[in-house]
Formats: C-alpha cells, sequence, structure tokens
C-alpha cells in the first residue's frame, strides 16, 4: 500500500496541476463575469465527461479487479472502442449549459468556451480511463508519467497560445484538450505490449452494470451545476466568479483524494466484497491520516490572506470575499475524508443506496444554493459542507448491512 500511495498521489498532483493551471490563468485572464460563464461550463464538462466514466469505464475497472493484475491493462482495447460513441455523444452535450447561460455573459465568450470545451471532453474521460487502469495494474508510475505529459503540454500550450496573441477566452480548454491528446497517446504507448485476457466486454451488460453508477456519478456534478446556475442568477455572474476563483485554490484537498481513491479505492472495494474488516478500516486510516496531514496545513497556508500566503498575489479574485477560499478548502476536504465507505459499498454491490444517499445529499445541496440571494458566493462551500454530512451521515449506516458479520482477524492475525 505504501508503495502504491507515492506515485498515486503524483499522478493526481500532477493531473491537478495540470486543471490548476488552466483554472489559474482563467481567474486571471477573464473578468468576473465571464469567469462566471467559465464556471458554468466547467461544470458542464465535468458533469458530461462523468457519462461514460461511469456508465461504462468504472463497470470495466470493478470488472478487472476480478482478473490478475498484468492482464487487467488488456481490457482497454475494448473498453476504448466500446466507449468512444457515448463520449462523443456526452461531450456534444457540454453545449446545453447556453440554455442557462446568465445574460451579463458575453455571446462571443459564450460560444469560444463552449466550442473548445466540447473539444476537450472528447478525449478527457479516456484519458482519465487509462490512468486508472494502469493503477490497477501496477503501472501507478507510468500513469504518473502520463499526468505529467497533461501538466507539460497544458502549462506550454497556455504560453505558446498566449504569445501567439489568442483571445484569453479560447486558451483554458484548448490547451486542456490538447493536453488529453498528447497524454492520452502517452499513456496507451507506455505500458508496452499488452496480455489478452479471456474476458470478453459487452457494452449491454456493461451499461445495465453501470446504470446505478452512472446516476450515484452525475448527482453530485449535476447538483454543482445546478448550485452554479441558481447562484449565478440569484447572486450574479460576478460572485460565481469569484466562488470559481476560489474553487481553484479549494481544490487540492479532493484531488488528494480522487488520487488516493485510484489506489486505494480497489483495496477498499475488495475488501467489502470479501468480507475482510480490518483491511477496510486499515485502508480507511491511512485515507483520514495522508487527508489531515496534507489538508490542515494547505488550508493554514492557503485559505486566508495573509502575509505567508504565497497564491494572493497570484490570484486576487479568490480573496476578494473573506474566509471563501478557507470555506471551500474545508467543504473538499470533508467530502473526500469519507471516500473509502463510497468504495466499501460498491464493491459490496449497494450501489442502490449509493443512490438513494447521493439523491438526498444532492437535494440539501441545491437547497443550500437557494439561499444565493442572501449569502451570495458562500452558497457554494455551505452547499459542500452539506453535502459531506449528509454523506458520511448514510455510508455509516448504510455500511452496518455490508459488516453485518462480527469482524473476522486477518490471516496474519490469526496466525
Amino acid at each position: 500500500m505504501r508503495r502504491d500511495i507515492v506515485p498515486g498521489l503524483l499522478d493526481a498532483g500532477l493531473s491537478s496541476l495540470a486543471t490548476f493551471a488552466m483554472g489559474i490563468y482563467a481567474a486571471r485572464a477573464l473578468p468576473p463575469t465571464t469567469l462566471g460563464g467559465y464556471a458554468l461550463v466547467f461544470s458542464a464538462f465535468m458533469l458530461m465527461t462523468k457519462v461514460p466514466a461511469q456508465l461504462l469505464f468504472k463497470p470495466v475497472e470493478i470488472a478487472a479487479v476480478t482478473l490478475p493484475r498484468p492482464a487487467r491493462l488488456g481490457l482497454l482495447r475494448q473498453s476504448l472502442r466500446l466507449g468512444l460513441g457515448p463520449t462523443v455523444l456526452s461531450a456534444l452535450a457540454v453545449a446545453g449549459w447556453i440554455l442557462v447561460a446568465p445574460p451579463e455573459v458575453p455571446a462571443s465568450a459564450s460560444l469560444a468556451l463552449t466550442i473548445t470545451a466540447v473539444l476537450a471532453a472528447v478525449l478527457s474521460p479516456a484519458q482519465d480511463h487509462v490512468r486508472r487502469m494502469l493503477h490497477m495494474a501496477n503501472g501507478s508510475w507510468i500513469a504518473a508519467g502520463v499526468s505529467g505529459v497533461q501538466l507539460v503540454v497544458t502549462a506550454g500550450a497556455i504560453w505558446a497560445l498566449v504569445a501567439l496573441g489568442a483571445p484569453s477566452v479560447w486558451i483554458p480548454f484548448a490547451a486542456l484538450g490538447l493536453a488529453n491528446l498528447v497524454s492520452l497517446a502517452a499513456g496507451l504507448v507506455a505500458p508496452g505490449e499488452w496480455s489478452r485476457p479471456d474476458m470478453r466486454l459487452s457494452f449491454r451488460e456493461l451499461a445495465i452494470s453501470g446504470r446505478w453508477l452512472l446516476v450515484i456519478g452525475l448527482m453530485p456534478l449535476a447538483a454543482g451545476f445546478a448550485a452554479g446556475t441558481i447562484v449565478s442568477h440569484l447572486a450574479g455572474a460576478a460572485s460565481l466568479g469569484y466562488s470559481e476563483a476560489a474553487r481553484v485554490l479549494g481544490q487540492p484537498p479532493f484531488v488528494l483524494a480522487v488520487g488516493l481513491g485510484a489506489v486505494l479505492g480497489p483495496r477498499s472495494m475488495e475488501a467489502a466484497r470479501h468480507q475482510r474488516y480490518a483491511e477496510a478500516r486499515r485502508v480507511s486510516r491511512v485515507y483520514a491520516a495522508v487527508s489531515l496531514l496534507c489538508g490542515l496545513p494547505y488550508l493554514v497556508l492557503v485559505g486566508f490572506a495573509w502575509d505567508w500566503n504565497p497564491v494572493t498575489r497570484l490570484l486576487p479574485n479568490a480573496y476578494a470575499v473573506t474566509g471563501l477560499v478557507s470555506a471551500t478548502i474545508v467543504g473538499n476536504l470533508l467530502i473526500g475524508m469519507d471516500w473509502p465507505y463510497r468504495s466499501e459499498l460498491m464493491g459490496a454491490g449497494r450501489t442502490t443506496d449509493l443512490a438513494r444517499l447521493e439523491a438526498t445529499a444532492n437535494v440539501a445541496r441545491i437547497g443550500v444554493a437557494s439561499t444565493g440571494g442572501v449569502i451570495g458566493a458562500f452558497a457554494i462551500p455551505a452547499g459542500l459542507v452539506t453535502l459531506a454530512g449528509v454523506r458520511s451521515l448514510g455510508y455509516r449506516l448504510a455500511l452496518r448491512a455490508v459488516w453485518r458479520r462480527p469482524p473476522q482477524p486477518e490471516p496474519e492475525q490469526a496466525a
């Protein structure tokens, strides 16, 4: 576990830095109202790229757990081929954000953001899937290298487009799309020869298996998009723009959780599937310790506009509303802390329980967003904290049925 955590965190960190660079550029270069439009487009981008990820790619990853690690990469040819159509259709659906665009966002900016986001969305799910499969096949260092390529290309593309005088609104998603293309190619080439597993994937079976995973995965993103839309219309696009700048700085704790999930998530799923309670709790303790050891110092350093904060000058819009960054960091840290319990429920086949929990938690989040006319930009992080609280309680209640038998000692402990 310790061996895999380091490249897992490096992978998540480098991938996060790629989107961080994109977000930093957008928050610095775009005026607050246009940045509010960018926030909605980014939310739509995240929402629609989740469709193929949950409907097809996640079921493949769950099925791959049953194969020996060296054979897992052999499923990639089938999964990428089956996922191409849904990925393209989902990417085109990103354009639907225009239906709820705030009137303050210029039409030319909306068009540029839409075109570039659609192109970036075509490649993003496949790139993420390849990296997760590499982690599952003892290729965590290769996955980290893929994210390194993504970061270098994103930063280089931003620099090159700025130097060429490209309009700023075209740059963020264009840079990310190019980075996804190059890093995806690197991820497919780097492992060399793949073994050919006997398992054959069926689109119908994957879709049936992934239907609840799709519902579970889409609900928080759909709620995030709905919350952003509500806040942009109740408090104004500029308020949403300030919350987007805070989101960029508040994201690292959640990215850390995603990185840990890529490495430790399969372990939690296996532990729940085979009723190994001690192993599941060992994973969750490691998860909590790493999250707190990284998240709390980050909160102290970046959460407040004090003299030692290295990013106040880099991203002043994030600190335009006092306390917004720290509230966002806390919300993301709380959400990430419960990731192992989510994986345990997936591994135990309790996807319907997860779906019900997600529905309840995200309805509550949207309800908090409706206070945007009163609390303004704070409606976004307040919704994150509400989401985390409802999930945390629900996960623990649902897991009582999973661990219905008394904890059994691990083989080495019994010996």
